[in-house]
């Protein structure tokens, strides 16, 4: 029978809603869509759909903010919100969470488990409006459905009564975020389902491993945290972190694979590194992400120096969202001359950021920010067009016409429709295709070679 479930898909680009309704159109479900956040906000209101496929960048009002407003509205404060995004750091899921987001995709989308996904949810959503009793309600709302461990929302509320005790009682708190470091590898190579039941056997692991009065919750995805209180905090982490690394280490069979798996860790204490809940789960969070950086199967313990760093980088990324609409990005153009008859021969399109307070960024500055945030996307093609623009425009004022190289990072030759945009490029340019050379870095495709290999 099929599933009529109205699920709203948020997304101010044409392709990315018409990919949505391609991949959801057979399973029976009613699509209504939306292309900016007011109006998502005014659809959610007049139809309060089953689930919210919701893009985060998105002119004007964002993903997050129409979050927000959707967690303040009463009657839409426990709609479904998925969050779609071309973005994969830690700081957008966490922003994402704070906002009230329940889950969260990564563009380019799988068919399998954005078909997965949505059924779940919306089943899940079907069986919420049907339970009758307050025990079943209040199990859902605290509890992670995969693992049955506490979700977010019992963690904060434990965590805030464990920093009550321990004010009172002048002890400690210890918070530990626990990310898999090569879950997502895992769970694109053996299917979603063993995904799950990686997730679970890992949750079952930590329960049986922390000592009783542990908490131990699942954020979502692949994070958990633990949370206990402790008279020796640094004693106790020095405890309990290698036995956890330890245990999640030993294999798991999966569909008859055997999978090792690692883990990092980041560490925040109560008070020394925050008095209140949110703040210590950010900061651990913070402490997560510099455990990754430094490699597998690490981990470390926030210092004030990382909220330093944390806080610079944030502010770097929130202005180079602002970057194209500023009209901030600036191409600079260095001839390549052949020796032998000292004409040029080509130029290298040389990308720079004309930062309103720093002056003239190379990339070096900001290109890894635009990477890990998927900003490099939406770069890259505007670095596409105007290289291309600029060519012709030499050639229309009588020059000879020459080759005009330009880099493409990692994340864009892994982009599907990158193939999509540089015929676009070369189309609304006139140019020649010959006249455009593609450049690609030895170590991407090494990278990409071992991680197909």
């Amino acid at each position: 029978m099929p599933d009529k479930s109205t699920i709203l898909i948020v997304d101010d680009e044409i392709i990315s809603r018409y990919t949505v309704e391609v991949l959801l159109a057979s399973e029976g479900y009613l699509l209504e869509f939306a292309e900016n956040g007011e109006e998502a906000l005014a659809k959610a209101i007049t139809l309060v759909p089953d689930l919210m496929l919701l893009d985060v960048m998105m002119p004007g009002m964002d993903g997050f903010q129409v979050c927000k407003e959707l967690r303040a509205n009463p009657r839409l404060a426990e709609l479904p919100v998925v969050m779609v995004t071309a973005l994969d750091d830690r700081d957008s899921r966490l922003r994402g969470i704070e906002a009230g987001a329940d889950d969260f995709m990564t563009k380019p989308f799988d068919r399998a488990e954005l078909r997965a996904r949505v059924r779940t949810i919306t089943r899940l959503n079907r069986y919420r409006r049907l339970v009758e009793t307050e025990e079943q309600l209040a199990y859902l709302a605290n509890y992670d459905v995969l693992t049955q461990l506490p979700n977010r929302s019992l963690l904060i509320e434990r965590l805030r009564q464990a920093l009550d005790r321990a004010s009172r009682n002048r002890q400690g708190v210890i918070v530990l975020a626990l990310d898999l470091d090569s879950f997502k590898m895992i769970n694109d190579s053996l299917g979603h389902e063993c995904g799950d039941r990686m997730l679970c056997e890992v949750a079952q692991r930590l329960t049986k491993t922390v000592s009783p009065g542990t908490t131990v919750a699942r954020l979502g995805g692949d994070e958990f945290v633990l949370m206990r209180e402790s008279n020796k905090p640094v004693n106790d982490v020095s405890d309990m972190v290698p036995q956890l690394l330890e245990i999640i280490s030993k294999p798991i069979t999966l569909n008859g694979h055997e999978v090792s798996a690692t883990a990092s860790i980041g560490i925040s204490v109560y008070p020394s590194d925050g008095e209140d809940a949110l703040q210590l789960l950010k900061n651990a969070d913070t402490a997560l992400s510099r455990a990754k950086a430094e490699g597998k199967n690490s981990y470390q313990f926030f210092t004030v120096e990382m909220n330093t760093v944390a806080l610079e980088r944030l502010i770097l990324e929130n202005q180079l969202r602002k970057v194209l609409a500023r009209d901030e990005l600036r191409l600079y153009y260095q001839p390549l001359v052949e020796l032998r008859t000292g004409y040029i021969v080509g130029v290298e399109a040389l990308l720079r950021w004309q930062h309103p307070e720093l002056g003239l960024l190379s990339p070096d500055k900001f290109v890894s920010v635009a990477e890990e945030t998927g900003l490099i996307i939406p770069i890259g093609e505007w670095v596409l067009r105007t290289a291309c623009q600029q060519n012709r425009i030499w050639q229309e004022s009588g020059l000879l016409p020459i080759r005009m190289a330009v880099n493409v990072s990692s994340r864009q030759f892994q982009h599907p429709y990158l193939l999509q945009m540089i015929k676009q490029a070369l189309l609304d340019s006139h140019l020649e295709p010959h006249l455009l050379e593609l450049e690609l870095t030895e170590s991407m495709l090494m990278n990409e070679k071992s991680s197909k290999g």
